[in-house]
């Protein structure tokens, strides 16, 4: 039984390496939404301390009948190398 374990383990080791190459598309838009008629504002906030800086970007979609749909974009933090 633990030979079969260990098998896996191997198996899931190796193919580690192959999700550099996964990829998800995103969709910033409800299908529902015509995005010719909608109002678009990228929203970047950015933030500093004494232990790392962030950043993170929203895009806000605004429909012609007034609802709002706010998606995250990206996002990324560092901590200042001591």
């Amino acid at each position: 039984m633990e030979e079969h374990f260990l098998n896996q383990w191997r198996s899931w080791t190796t193919q580690l390496s192959s999700l550099s190459e996964l990829r998800i598309p995103r969709s910033y838009f409800l299908p529902d939404l015509d995005a010719a008629k909608c109002k678009l504002q990228l929203h970047v906030f950015s933030d500093s301390s004494d232990i790392g800086y962030d950043a993170t970007a929203y895009l806000r979609i605004e429909d012609s009948d007034g609802p709002i749909h706010p998606s995250f974009v990206m996002g990324k933090a560092r901590n200042v190398p001591l």
